[in-house]
């Protein structure tokens, strides 16, 4: 997931999931278990068990990327260890959880309750982040919310596990050891009968939209007017043209954005004095010897105008070694035509000039190769839409430019 930008301030998007995530399971297993004899120890074994996990995941990408944490340190702050630390996350966390609770005699069939609500109620609340962070596109919701809402509020209400037994919600016994009545019963998963509810009426809602009446002409129409006017303007949009800039490099030369038209470039706003640039830059050098034979580009730029002793750009370049192009944005008109706020910034820019994509904060060696994979099929998409009778040889040349990146 990318990060998150809210003013001037930016959220690392997988720690952020990561926290809702597991927020919103803990806050579902404490609401299920309000009645059991057994809450405290399962709140108290997911809570720990959750921490553990948060940590490994992040200190795993020492373990996975020695160099690159001895040569950046702060690179623990702002990465993590992929799926791998996931993976070897989960297994402790696990471990600890499911041992911590067999020495107090918490059930099986309790523990495995308890989990269950957990990863639904967390991928929920996480697939939800995502979708209002923009990650996620609103189609796109089924198997990111609606699925695991739907299978939690289904689950909520015909299994419990209060007393520690599978069977139907309104058999279980209040905490004075009677049946619940009807109304209770009703009034305990109304919470899940309300969240079934809303995802049915959403699921007719969805189906007759993506159906539709079946003439999409005019909805066409106004698609195309919309793409003719988007290429009459330069903007920082999505779809939209890259701003053309010139500006000087380290040795005084002019360096247009337009002369790299035809390859794929990421234009990277940093600063020296900016700590995640810094992490960034061995990460933006690697791809850039790696993919630079494959008509990609990084081109970064300076923002100069934020720089206390400008003077520390070239040395600060020497010292990682950096080979890709920098130019110096010395009175900040470029940093303003592309509305940066927060460091650093990167635009992927295809091979057309047209924005693909903008991140803000650190990309890894991993989120630029996929980034610009992405690019390269929105591209050749776009192609073979637009031009469905001459994209015969083009989309040959980014077929094979998709061979190189997976190779």
């Amino acid at each position: 997931m990318n990060n998150i930008q809210i003013g001037t301030i930016v959220l690392n998007g997988s720690l952020m999931m990561a926290l809702v995530f597991g927020a919103a399971g803990w806050w579902a297993v404490r609401l299920r278990s309000r009645r059991s004899e057994h809450r405290a120890p399962l709140v108290h074994a997911l809570s720990n068990a959750f921490w553990i996990w948060l940590v490994i995941w992040k200190a795993s990408y020492a373990l996975f990327h020695p160099a690159d944490t001895f040569r950046e340190p702060m690179s623990l702050v702002y990465f993590d260890g992929g799926w791998r630390g996931v993976a070897l996350a989960s297994t402790a966390a696990a471990w600890y959880g499911w041992h911590y609770l067999t020495r107090r005699s918490v059930p099986a069939r309790v523990r495995l309750d308890a989990l269950l609500v957990y990863m639904l109620a967390g991928w929920t609340a996480a697939g939800l982040l995502k979708t209002a962070a923009g990650a996620a596109a609103v189609r796109e919701m089924a198997s990111g919310v609606v699925v695991p809402a739907m299978l939690l509020a289904v689950y909520w209400m015909i299994f419990s596990s209060a007393d520690g037994k599978f069977r139907p919600a309104a058999a279980t016994r209040a905490a004075d050891g009677k049946p619940l009545t009807k109304g209770q019963a009703f009034r305990a998963n109304a919470a899940a009968l309300l969240l079934l509810s809303g995802l049915v009426v959403y699921g007719v809602y969805e189906t007759v939209v993506s159906t539709g009446t079946g003439d999409d002409s005019e909805e066409t129409a106004n698609f195309a007017k919309g793409a003719e006017q988007a290429a009459l303007r330069a903007g920082i949009a999505t779809g939209e043209p890259a701003p053309d800039f010139e500006l000087k490099n380290l040795d005084g030369a002019s360096v247009r954005l337009s002369d790299y038209r035809g390859s794929v470039v990421l234009l990277n706003f940093w600063a020296s004095w900016c700590p995640p640039c810094r992490v960034e830059m061995p990460h933006m050098q690697r791809f850039y010897q790696d993919y630079a034979a494959k008509g990609v580009v990084v081109l970064g730029v300076n923002l100069t105008a934020t720089e206390e002793h400008p003077d520390r750009v070239r040395p600060f370049v020497e010292k990682r070694q950096l080979t890709f192009p920098v130019v110096l944005d010395e009175k900040g008109e470029v940093m303003k035509a592309y509305q940066v706020v927060g460091y650093p910034t990167t635009y992927l820019i295809d091979e057309d000039g047209t924005v693909r994509e903008k991140f803000v904060g650190v990309l890894d060696y991993e989120k630029m190769k996929k980034a610009v994979s992405r690019a390269r099929r929105t591209a050749a998409a776009h192609i073979d839409i637009a031009q469905p009778e001459h994209n015969n040889g083009i989309n040959d040349v980014h077929q094979s430019r998709n061979e190189d990146d997976t190779g």
